[in-house]
């Protein structure tokens, strides 16, 4: 399987433990943040009126809002919370994350450099990450995976230390949200039992 695969799979689970957790009361809130790319998924963790799903028993969920530069889109994942050209950045070796927006959707072809990519990871409309198999002329994978993307921000690695994560707060207004919310009505749940 690609990673596409795993990340559906990463979705099944997550959505999974939310149901499972929510059978106990938690001794914290607990909160399981989902990407936007599955919208079957977004409507079982999000609920539009108040910007996140009540579980019970002190677990929450959402999906994660769609940051300002890319309202145009759907199927938001949080790589896509980096501009474009962040998320193209390249590392030492020369490896980096792909756009499916930048490869033909008939052949898997890049549109501007030599490089090619299984085609199948092109369909589609919706914007994706591809971080696995992309291939040059000398059939070596010049794609950086998510995992190494991230700690590289994380680390600040050279090129990587100068992102801008002000979409980021979007996020944490929501955590911010539903903390306050477990905080003013866990109360009341507790003289209960």
């Amino acid at each position: 399987k690609d990673d596409l695969d795993d990340q559906k799979q990463g979705d099944a689970e997550l959505y999974s433990a939310c149901k499972y957790l929510s059978k106990q009361a938690q001794f914290k809130p607990l909160i399981a943040i989902f990407d936007r790319d599955q919208p079957s998924r977004v409507k079982d963790v999000h609920e539009n009126n108040i910007g996140f799903k009540i579980w019970q028993n002190g677990v929450y969920s959402f999906a994660i809002p769609i940051p300002r530069h890319r309202q145009d889109r759907d199927g938001i994942c949080i790589e896509l919370y980096y501009k474009d050209e962040e998320i193209k950045r390249k590392d030492n070796h020369g490896r980096r994350i792909f756009l499916s927006n930048e490869f033909s959707r008939i052949s898997g072809r890049h549109l501007e450099s030599d490089f090619n990519t299984d085609k199948n990871k092109t369909k589609g409309e919706q914007l994706k990450i591809i971080d696995t198999d992309v291939f040059d002329k000398n059939d070596d994978n010049v794609a950086l995976s998510k995992n190494s993307f991230a700690d590289y921000i994380f680390q600040g690695s050279e090129n990587f230390n100068d992102f801008d994560f002000e979409e980021f707060q979007e996020i944490f207004k929501v955590i911010d949200k539903i903390l306050k919310y477990h905080e003013e009505n866990s109360s009341d749940s507790s003289s209960q039992h």
